[in-house]
């Protein structure tokens, strides 16, 4: 679920997202003479909607949005 549920009428909406997340690491070994080395990490995350559930009278059904720029 991505955001609350909406209910009006007797139709109940619930928005639908992706999420991907991600995170990486790295390390170095000091190997000159003025103790340069190195450390890192990182992370990232994106959610963007795919669609919503839509429940009428006991029955669910998935509508997806459809993006024109992604056709």
């Amino acid at each position: 679920m991505f955001g609350q549920a909406v209910e009006r009428d007797g139709v109940t909406v619930i928005p639908v997202a992706r999420a991907k997340w991600g995170f990486g690491g790295g390390a170095g070994e000091d190997r000159t003479q003025d103790g340069s080395g190195g450390t890192g990490g990182g992370g990232g995350a994106t959610m963007r909607p795919v669609g919503f559930i839509e429940v009428v009278a006991g029955h669910a059904r998935f509508h997806r949005i459809v993006d024109p720029a992604s056709v």
